[in-house]
C-alpha cells in the first residue's frame, strides 16, 4: 500500500505546476503522503519532510530515499559495517564460485580450494567489513586493497553474498565505507577497476562522483565477446560535495 501511495503522489507532484507540496496535495493528500514514506522506508525519514518544500526538493528526496534506503516492508533497514568473521567465510566462497556472478569478482569463473580462498581474502587488503542488516543478515564484503598510502590512493570493490533479493544494500554499504575511508586515512582518491559490462549494469559513472581514467582495450572475455576494462576514480573533493546531502538520510 505504501509503495502505490508513493507512486500515485509522485505522479501528482510531478504533473503539478504547484509550488510547494501544501499546495498541490492538500492537506488530506500530504497526510497520507508522509504516512506513505514512512511505511516504505522508515518513520525517520519524516524529519527531512515538510509541505511547505517545494515539489522539486520533495522529488529529489524520494529520489534519494529509493537509491539509499531499504524497504521498511521487506527488509531489516539501514545496514552497518561489521567485522569480517569465519561465520561468514562460506557465504562469501559460495557466491565467489557461483556461476551466475563469478564472473564479476576476482577468480572470473575459476574455483579456487576454500583454505586458499580464505587465505586470499586478507592477502594484499587494506581494511574490509561485512555490510550486515540490523539482524546481522550478512548482504556482501566491501574492501580496500593495493593500497599506495604514499601515493594517496588504493582500490576498492565489492562482493554480494546474500540470496534475499537486492534493495539497494551493498550500495548503501559501499557508501559507508567510502566514507570510513576518507574520514580514517589521508587517500586523496580511490580507484575502481570494472570491467564494461559491469559499468553497463551498475552505472557508477552516471549516478556518482565517479569518472573514467583508464580504459584497458579488449582487455576482459565474456559471453563470447571482448570488453574494454575502465579505471573508474573517486576523488575526496568529488566526494564530500556528492555525498554530503546523502549523509543526512543514511
Amino acid at each position: 500500500m505504501g509503495s502505490a501511495l508513493v507512486s500515485n503522489a509522485r505522479s501528482i507532484l510531478e504533473g503539478t505546476a504547484s509550488e510547494t507540496v501544501g499546495e498541490a496535495l492538500g492537506d488530506a493528500g500530504v497526510a497520507a503522503f508522509f504516512a506513505a514514506v514512512s511505511a516504505e522506508w522508515g518513520d525517520d525519514c519524516l524529519q527531512y519532510m515538510s509541505s511547505q518544500l517545494t515539489v522539486t526538493e520533495t522529488v529529489d528526496l524520494l529520489d534519494r530515499f529509493q537509491r539509499n534506503r531499504v524497504r521498511t516492508q521487506t527488509a531489516v533497514g539501514r545496514v552497518s559495517l561489521a567485522p569480517l568473521e569465519e561465520q561468514a567465510y562460506r557465504a562469501l566462497y559460495r557466491a565467489s564460485l557461483d556461476p551466475r556472478s563469478s564472473f564479476r569478482w576476482r577468480y572470473r569463473g575459476t574455483t579456487p580450494e576454500f583454505n586458499y580462498f580464505v587465505q586470499s581474502l586478507f592477502a594484499g587488503t587494506k581494511a574490509q567489513y561485512l555490510v550486515q542488516g540490523r539482524d546481522n543478515h550478512t548482504y556482501g564484503l566491501v574492501a580496500a586493497y593495493s593500497d599506495q598510502a604514499d601515493l594517496g590512493h588504493c582500490y576498492i570493490g565489492f562482493l554480494r553474498c546474500s540470496d534475499r533479493k537486492p534493495q539497494g544494500e551493498m550500495h548503501e554499504g559501499m557508501f559507508l565505507f567510502i566514507d570510513y575511508l576518507f574520514n580514517s586515512t589521508s587517500y586523496r582518491k580511490l580507484y575502481v577497476e570494472i570491467p564494461q559490462y559491469n559499468e553497463d549494469e551498475i552505472g557508477l559513472t552516471q549516478r556518482g562522483p565517479f569518472s573514467i581514467e583508464g580504459c584497458l582495450k579488449d582487455h576482459d572475455f565474456h559471453g563470447g565477446k571482448l570488453f574494454d576494462r575502465l579505471i573508474l576514480a573517486l576523488y575526496r573533493e568529488s566526494w564530500d560535495t556528492w555525498a554530503d546531502p546523502y549523509r543526512q538520510i543514511l
